[in-house]
């Protein structure tokens, strides 16, 4: 208890835990594509239809950290409507067209498997927070 009474030695005591947080937001922005060299015509349509596919899936369990768009979220809720917005529907749509998915008018079979290849699978290997994974269940 008297470690924890300095703020330098509650600082050091977290030190391991802050590293890891800090690598594994590291690991999840480095995975991202190169910046596209120009907008595809056909972007703006990819990034509706990716919202309908996101607002088709359920959120996954516990994960309030977005490795797609590096964003931490406070709640699941706020997750949810995180992964059916805008912002992260774009950075699928760049990620997308930035592996070398084609500039044609999107599909709903198309848009929901570029979702599932471009958010849901990168998502799937994202720690989850145990806390909110408990407190989940017990809703369900």
């Amino acid at each position: 208890l008297g470690l924890l009474a300095t703020a330098e030695g509650a600082e050091a005591l977290l030190e391991p835990l802050i590293s890891s947080v800090e690598a594994e937001a590291r690991a999840g922005s480095s995975n991202r594509p190169a910046a596209m060299k120009r907008v595809p015509r056909h972007f703006g349509q990819w990034v509706e239809a990716l919202r309908t596919a996101a607002a088709q899936r359920a959120p996954p369990v516990g994960l309030r950290r977005c490795t797609v768009c590096a964003e931490t979220l406070s709640s699941p809720l706020r997750m949810q409507a995180h992964l059916e917005g805008r912002r992260h529907c774009d950075a699928v749509a760049r990620r997308f067209f930035g592996l070398g998915g084609p500039d044609v008018p999107p599909g709903a079979a198309a848009a929901e498997a570029a979702f599932e290849t471009h958010s849901v699978l990168p998502l799937s290997s994202t720690a989850l927070d145990p806390p909110d994974v408990a407190l989940m269940l017990l809703h369900q």
